[in-house]
């Protein structure tokens, strides 16, 4: 009778008490730490890298700030108002002293070269523009753009990627004749360039900038939060200088910015991942790896335990099942614990011990069956095949054929020989197939014009197969006997070889008489699933020593050809050769 373990010593709980302690520790850790984050994390985030956008956006466009302000002072000098009223009263030379005089205060623009890559001042009355370093007549494209200019004197020109900015003094009205002087500057689209890079630099933001509400360029990889950056920015939001809101892309949620210029001629959309934020800042929360070192700790006291009580007598079990898979029949565990695994080596060692046992009954039963069934196979062959051989004999030689006579006994010699001095149960296929081939040559002769008997060579990898004795024999014998013996001429019995992964076929196929198939299938039930009462016949006896000797995946069945004949094919195993069963002992 099982004695019952108190359950405070069985294994399942000694589990649990160590997965609670885990579970318990883990959760109390991780509430903590996430509503630390839900509370503080979203809020500071979003101000932080605000201010950092902000910061970024306002040290470049103070450089734009620096260099109107240059511009505005260089519009205001009396120079260009006196250049520009009385150019005709001027001679060339003055012109020019007045032209280089200008051009002088306008070095500073060398100064900023870094960032203001072109400046240019049009005297509108007299169609004239002055570089710092030349001077000449407006072209169409300059006259042009300064009458887009005087339409709408607040929008920035975007021409290839750069930016040009237009000022000019309107106190004497709009018009060209009224205003006479203005200077543009060009920011190079490389400047824009640099600060789109520095608004990404942080491996978080992705950004866009754009020139009058429309963009100048972006490197946000999701389209779709694009678009809704977009929209949101042009819904109102330009009142405000700049502001934080949240989208929703294909890849996630996002917060973004944006932030502007006071005439919002120039902004910067910037977004950022919450999944891309959040994980750099789980990095650097300090409590981070005191959580991974007490879950490390704990998970390897958890595998010292799992392996000592647990591990190692599951591994002990499996050996012994992989010694008794290997032919190991007595086989035994003993115990070192007093929990579960006590009593399931107790009850291994029994099964073990039974096992053995019956093993070797049923092997002793299944030899003794062969032995009985080939005794059986041999009484039904030798009279009936003898009587009709001798027969053929006694008419030969009173017809005077003694070399046929002869021919026939030796023929006779050699089968009988096979039949009663071979006394292994198992053979190779090969002495089979000539077993096979010395019992078809003597049919031939009897059967001259009913039949012709074709057998293929035998491949090299299947003359050694193990097959029990007289297995195939009787295959051909049943041929003879209800094919075409009951047919006048033009029979035939082919003998082939076939092929399937691990099973070997050798297929008889009769041709002469027709067969349908709810014959061959009322066959193949006959033999696979006889009744119990029923006559034992050859075919049967031959597919219970295919499933007795190879396994139950192997068997005798027929099959119906193309012709309308019948094929009768014995499938064996290809596993092992005979002499690696001589060497082995099986």
């Amino acid at each position: 009778m099982e004695k019952k373990l108190p359950w405070y010593k069985t294994v399942a709980f000694k589990l649990m008490c160590i997965l609670l302690l885990t579970l318990l520790m883990e959760i109390t850790f991780f509430l903590k730490l996430y509503d630390n984050f839900q509370r503080d994390t979203i809020s500071s985030v979003r101000e932080t890298t605000f201010s950092r956008d902000q910061q970024i956006f306002e040290n470049f466009y103070s450089k734009i700030e620096e260099a109107e302000f240059y511009a505005q002072d260089l519009y205001n000098e009396p120079a260009l108002y006196l250049l520009s009223d009385m150019w005709e009263y001027y001679d060339v030379l003055e012109r020019s002293e007045k032209i280089v005089d200008i051009q002088n205060r306008m070095q500073w623009y060398r100064f900023m070269e870094w960032f203001i890559s072109d400046m240019e001042v049009y005297l509108l009355r007299n169609s004239l523009t002055i570089h710092y370093s030349y001077w000449a007549e407006m072209n169409e494209e300059d006259q042009q753009a300064i009458d887009a200019y005087f339409e709408n004197p607040e929008t920035l020109t975007v021409d290839h990627g750069n930016v040009r900015i237009y000022i000019g003094n309107f106190s004497q009205g709009t018009g060209r004749d009224q205003v006479r002087a203005i200077c543009r500057m060009t920011i190079s689209g490389y400047k824009f360039q640099e600060l789109l890079q520095q608004l990404s630099n942080d491996d978080m933001a992705q950004a866009a900038i754009l020139i009058d509400g429309e963009v100048l360029m972006e490197n946000v990889r999701d389209e779709e939060t694009l678009r809704q950056m977009l929209e949101y920015y042009r819904e109102g939001k330009e009142e405000e200088r700049g502001g934080t809101f949240q989208v929703t892309g294909k890849n996630g949620e996002y917060f973004c910015s944006y932030i502007g210029d006071y005439g919002h001629r120039i902004d910067v959309l910037t977004c950022r991942s919450y999944n891309a934020v959040f994980q750099d800042i789980k990095e650097s929360f300090y409590l981070v790896p005191l959580i991974l070192t007490v879950n490390l700790a704990v998970f390897l006291l958890f595998l010292l335990y799992v392996r000592r009580y647990i591990r190692r007598p599951v591994q002990v079990l499996c050996s012994a099942f992989d010694k008794i898979k290997d032919g190991d029949e007595a086989v035994t565990v003993e115990a070192s614990t007093r929990d579960e695994f006590a009593h399931l080596y107790t009850g291994f060692n029994e099964m073990s011990k039974r096992l053995s046992q019956n093993i070797r009954e049923n092997y002793l039963a299944q030899i003794d069956l062969q032995r009985e069934q080939l005794k059986q196979l041999q009484a039904q062959i030798n009279p009936h095949f003898l009587y009709n051989t001798l027969l053929f004999i006694k008419i030969r030689i009173k017809r005077g054929d003694n070399e046929g006579a002869e021919h026939m006994a030796g023929l006779l010699s050699d089968y009988f020989r096979f039949m009663n001095r071979n006394r292994r149960d198992v053979i190779p296929l090969e002495e089979e197939l000539a077993c096979i081939c010395t019992y078809m040559s003597i049919q031939g002769a009897r059967f001259a014009n009913r039949f012709q008997f074709r057998v293929e060579p035998c491949p090299e990898e299947m003359k050694k197969l193990p097959v029990p004795r007289l297995l195939l024999q009787p295959l051909v014998e049943n041929a003879v006997k209800y094919g075409v013996e009951r047919i006048e001429e033009n029979g035939e019995i082919s003998l082939y070889f076939e092929r399937d992964k691990e099973k070997f076929s050798v297929i008889i196929e009769e041709s002469g008489i027709e067969i349908n198939q709810a014959e061959i299938d009322e066959m193949n039930l006959r033999v696979q699933s006889p009744p119990e009462e029923a006559e034992i016949t050859s075919t049967i006896n031959i597919n219970r020593r295919i499933k007795l000797f190879y396994g139950e995946n192997y068997c005798l069945r027929y099959e119906k050809t193309e012709k309308g004949a019948i094929r009768t094919i014995a499938e064996l195993n290809g596993g092992k050769t005979y002499e690696q069963m001589e060497s082995s002992g099986s």
